[in-house]
């Protein structure tokens, strides 16, 4: 059986895309399917209205009152639940009814692949599966039929087995937000060399910063501490990423019209 476990962060249930599409999903291929909310939200009044939610609908919820990173949300779940195939999913992904169906086809007819992924766009550009060489990510210009060399993959709509973790281990704890699943696909590539492509595209609603200055500031001191990490393997990774954190800084000085990030630069 796969469970869905979709995380959330100060948004109530009955306005995250993903789960109202999820339901739809699971009702179209008939199929006998958990749903787990692990709520990362910090406001009481939320967390108050997704635990009712939860009870009303036979959905698992679970979480601790404050927001403690997707990869600790991750850990909680995988290590709590005792699961056999997991698929993650954002709060703000929109997934087609054929998705559940062909999840599970994928899953039965290729028992031996641990690692299924479907495609994800966003702004009508393929954002997963997508290329990475070292740290760089490249997004694919279309669809392919035939294996991606130098895979990665976002989280978002990835099945994978429980086996895998016992094998590679858990999501590394040191990142926060970002790069969690790139670091995830680094390890898992390691161990493994099959995975399969889910034929059905999901929605993604990615946007990176906030619209607000306050929101954006938060969101790049959290970016700056993952990316720094996960670009901490080499000298190149240590590069890339100086160049890329200026870039990242100039673009939302401009934006905002501000020197804020800058300071935060050498924080």
């Amino acid at each position: 059986m796969i469970t869905f476990l979709i995380v959330l962060y100060n948004e109530i249930c009955d306005n995250s895309m993903s789960l109202k599409s999820l339901s739809e999903s699971i009702l179209v291929s008939e199929k006998k399917a958990n749903i787990i909310i692990f709520d990362n939200s910090d406001k009481v009044d939320i967390i108050m209205e997704n635990k009712e939610y939860c009870e009303m609908n036979n959905i698992l919820y679970q979480g601790c009152g404050r927001n403690m990173g997707l990869s600790r949300a991750y850990n909680n779940v995988i290590k709590e639940n005792n699961l056999q195939w997991i698929c993650l999913l954002d709060q703000d992904t929109d997934i087609p009814s054929n998705f559940v169906q062909l999840a599970y086809e994928s899953t039965e007819n290729n028992p031996k692949v641990m690692l299924h992924i479907p495609w994800v766009v966003s702004n009508n550009k393929i954002i997963s599966p997508a290329i990475i060489k070292g740290i760089k990510v490249t997004l694919l210009k279309s669809k392919r039929k035939k294996p991606i060399k130098y895979l990665t993959a976002i989280n978002s709509g990835m099945i994978i087995h429980k086996s895998v973790y016992e094998k590679i281990g858990y999501y590394d704890e040191n990142l926060f937000l970002d790069s969690v699943d790139h670091n995830f696909m680094r390890k898992f590539k390691r161990e493994y060399k099959n995975y399969c492509i889910v034929d059905s595209e999901l929605q993604q609603d990615f946007s990176e910063f906030s619209n607000s200055l306050e929101g954006s500031l938060n969101r790049f001191k959290i970016f700056k501490s993952d990316y720094k990490y996960f670009c901490s393997t080499s000298i190149y990774g240590k590069v890339y990423y100086f160049i890329h954190i200026i870039y990242k800084v100039i673009k939302l000085s401009l934006r905002f019209q501000t020197f804020k990030f800058f300071k935060l630069l050498f924080k």
